[in-house]
């Protein structure tokens, strides 16, 4: 049985409909968080981490796992690509699912889940099979975050929500950065399947700890199911997540059935939004976004997805092509940016729950941005420190911008409205990501094809690179308008 100290059912009980305080005076002194609401972080940080680690450790076993079942290396792909393509379905599933079932029940029977399915990959005898048991695990895990997400936004409140929700983006950004490197370890010493049961201990302790120590929130609410909607909403999603895919294993500079796969899988996504806004009670709550507020942080968290996204497919190309380092290597060399990010996030918390969101947003861009011009300068001649340096400066910007945004949208909305509004920032966050990753790839891409000299991955790179320059200065705009909100609302 669950505990509850007077804050949390302080919390729990909170009723009503006023508008919630969205930032604190600079020389208001912050709430402070109290240990228990740190250690139920804690607990979801490590089911987080679970599901976020899997996405990427197990790319580096694809050429084993095709030798022992003896598929070729585009069907082996699938077993990363079925992953990413349950998280898609798990988006537009999260808020409905967070109502039918309560956000607690929902996250201790996804972790429930994910631990079952991990050890049946783990055995798996086939190709067909894991992929099949991958896309499922991606559906469990997609819908394990944002739970997450939902009671640490629930639990913390909208004045301690920066600090508290900060500290759960650092597993979501370390764990696929991480997942390569401890994959490969893995792999060597105990081979593919270690992959998957490395994930049972961690599921263990966090479902054990969840059952004795996580509150029961539970969503009361409409849980009526938009069939229309899941399905627009879904394959909109899963085409995304496919012309995405293919973009970063594009070997030369054709596009064509990719771009296709993106633009239906974007005229879907518009589709539901249409659909969304004739339906009672659609799978994603849309109407939130005709508050200002929620649209200005939605255009922040979108052009965050943009540029952390789009990063990380032009980023290895500099040491792959013009570096002219082995795979491994360029990974360990990426690895900074995920430190940076890891360090600013706490940081970034602290500050939004101070300052209010959008000065934090227009701060992260503008570091953001000297990381990114830099790139945009750099030549092939110059150190690996200072490309480490910059990394880390660039990273610990993008930690700035995508979590105050988010978090900004949780405190404008009522306690039983942070189910709807968490999913709507995530595809948000994921179509800016798609977007933004299709057009850095294409913008690398045209400059490889105008060009065969040597140089050309390099001015690919730079080209890349001022793109997104221009992202960041387009997104101060929403930034500026959010913190004229937050200074009228003080």
């Amino acid at each position: 049985m669950s505990q509850q100290t007077p804050e949390t059912h302080r919390i729990l009980t909170q009723e009503g409909n006023s508008p919630l305080p969205t930032a604190h005076p600079s020389h208001e002194k912050l709430e402070a968080i109290p240990l228990d609401l740190w250690g139920r972080c804690g607990i979801l940080v490590l089911g987080s981490f679970a599901s976020m680690l899997t996405a990427t450790i197990v790319s580096v076993a694809l050429p084993t796992m095709a030798q022992q079942f003896g598929g070729t290396r585009d069907a082996t792909q699938w077993v990363t690509s079925a992953f990413l393509l349950g998280l898609g379905m798990a988006i537009p599933l999260s808020s409905w699912a967070a109502s039918r079932f309560g956000v607690t029940k929902l996250w201790l029977g996804c972790l429930a889940l994910f631990t079952l399915i991990s050890i049946a990959c783990a055995t798996a005898n086939s190709l067909e099979y894991l992929i099949g048991l991958r896309l499922v695990l991606g559906l469990v895990g997609g819908l394990m975050v944002p739970a997450a997400q939902m009671q640490v936004g629930m639990l913390a409140g909208p004045k301690r929500a920066g600090r508290v929700m900060s500290v759960l983006g650092v597993p979501i950004i370390l764990a696929p950065a991480i997942g390569v490197s401890i994959g490969g370890m893995l792999l060597s010493r105990y081979g593919w399947p270690s992959l998957f049961w490395i994930n049972i201990p961690l599921c263990v302790v966090a479902g054990i700890a969840g059952l004795l120590w996580l509150p029961r929130i539970e969503k009361k609410g409409d849980s009526r199911f938009d069939t229309l909607g899941f399905v627009l909403l879904a394959i909109g999603l899963s085409l995304l997540t496919l012309g995405v895919s293919a973009f970063g294993h594009q070997t030369s500079g054709v596009i064509g059935s990719d771009a296709a796969l993106f633009a239906i899988g974007v005229l879907f996504l518009l589709t539901f939004v249409s659909h969304a806004r004739r339906t009672k009670q659609p799978i994603l709550k849309t109407a939130l976004l005709s508050r200002p507020g929620i649209v200005y942080a939605g255009l922040i968290v979108f052009a965050a997805g943009f540029i952390t996204f789009g990063a990380q497919i032009v980023l290895p190309e500099f040491y792959l092509q013009v570096r002219g380092y082995d795979p491994d290597l360029t990974g360990i060399l990426l690895l900074p940016q995920a430190v940076g990010m890891g360090i600013g996030l706490p940081t970034s918390g602290w500050l939004t729950d101070r300052h209010g969101a959008g000065h934090v947003v227009v701060a992260g861009a503008i570091v953001t941005a000297l990381g990114t011009v830099a790139l945009a300068l750099f030549e092939a001649s110059q150190p690996d420190w200072w490309f480490t340096t910059v990394l880390i400066v660039r990273g610990f910007g993008i930690s700035m911008l995508s979590t105050p945004g988010l978090t900004k949208a949780v405190s404008l909305v009522d306690r039983d409205d942070v189910p709807n509004v968490i999913p709507i920032m995530n595809v948000l966050n994921r179509f800016g990501g798609g977007l933004g990753t299709a057009l850095i790839f294409m913008a690398f891409q045209f400059a490889l094809a105008w060009s065969s000299d040597p140089s050309a991955a390099l001015t690919g790179f730079h080209v890349a690179h001022w793109v997104m320059v221009a992202v960041l200065l387009i997104l101060m705009v929403p930034g500026f308008a959010l913190a004229r909100l937050e200074k009228r609302s003080v």
